[in-house]
């Protein structure tokens, strides 16, 4: 048995749960880490929630010192917390509530990013952001273009700026391929197999799962990235419309997505899925989101299988 230790965490420190003593704030710095090393049991089990890079180095340093580590989903804290009938919302009282959570929750033990892929998980989060910026000042230099009087340093300012962006995006792209192909040649090779999943998602779904080792079924790759359906039924008089647990990761869905709209013009099972749910007048978000659920456990299957897709042959892999 483990003893539940919660840490709430932020940029600058971290407050812990220690048993016996109580809530204790610590620096999040090597230092800081290392004085909280030594104040934990053997037999400790830290509970963190997964809020970004902050917790990264304390977990990792955690792991390293054999110290059973889970990081949690902020969202099933929360429903925790509502349950509890909450009212007090510090960094203490969640250090607090954190340690409740893991005594009676079953948790996951949290696995640190090897180099490879915290690096291709940097490079694309990178390009993410570069993404952004380039969509906002092409919006930009659109609303200026429509203005009776155009300043041309203006039009020229944005102009070289999205050409920077897209320099540096081109350079991005060729470290993922290149960080991609080295680390993992195999799972990308299958992956980028299935009709509608670019190297581009392909990339995104690897670091989501650790080069596809950090689910043991795709169902549970579908609820991690919220794409699966929820439905709302009660009794005889409350049903509500259909729609997906916006659970996950809202840039990987949007890739996701977009490989449906590939996939139902050439990968043939996800074709006939989508005419077929189409044709008993499903609407056409239901049954791409179908079609995305479909491309996820293709993927899943030819890279756990360790082939490459075949339409013809789909059905002996239970695509």
């Amino acid at each position: 048995m483990y003893q539940s230790i919660g840490v709430d965490l932020s940029k600058t420190y971290f407050d812990a749960d220690l048993p016996g003593v109580g809530v204790k704030r610590f620096k999040n710095t090597d230092s800081g880490i290392r004085q909280f090393l030594r104040r934990l049991p053997d037999d400790a089990r830290c509970v963190m929630e997964s809020t970004g890079n902050y917790g990264y180095r304390l977990a990792t340093a955690l792991v390293k010192a054999d110290i059973a580590t889970a990081m949690v989903n902020p969202l099933s804290v929360k429903r925790f917390s509502q349950m509890k009938l909450r009212r007090a919302k510090t960094d203490r009282a969640d250090a607090r509530l954190l340690t409740e959570y893991g005594k009676i929750v079953e948790l996951s033990p949290f696995v640190p990013s090897t180099d490879a892929q915290s690096e291709l998980e940097q490079l694309e989060g990178v390009y993410n952001q570069l993404m952004k910026q380039r969509t906002a000042l092409l919006n930009q230099l659109e609303a200026l273009r429509q203005l009776p009087y155009q300043s041309k340093d203006a039009l020229a300012a944005l102009v070289k700026a999205i050409q920077e962006i897209e320099k540096a995006l081109e350079g991005l792209r060729k470290k993922m391929h290149k960080r991609a192909i080295t680390a993992y040649p195999a799972v990308l090779m299958k992956a980028t197999s299935v009709p509608g999943i670019g190297e581009r998602i392909a990339i995104a779904l690897i670091n989501v799962t650790h080069g596809f080792e950090r689910f043991h079924t795709h169902k549970e790759l579908v609820a991690y990235l919220g794409v699966c359906p929820r439905v709302t039924q009660s009794g005889t008089s409350v049903t509500a419309a259909g729609h997906i647990c916006k659970a996950g990761f809202a840039r990987v869905r949007s890739l996701l997505y977009m490989g449906a709209l590939s996939a139902i013009k050439f990968n043939q099972p996800c074709r006939e899925l989508y005419l077929r749910l189409t044709q008993k007048g499903k609407p056409k978000m239901v049954a791409l989101l179908a079609v995305v659920n479909k491309l996820i456990r293709q993927v899943f299957a030819v890279v756990t299988h360790n082939v490459l897709f075949d339409q013809k042959y789909h059905r002996s892999l239970a695509f």
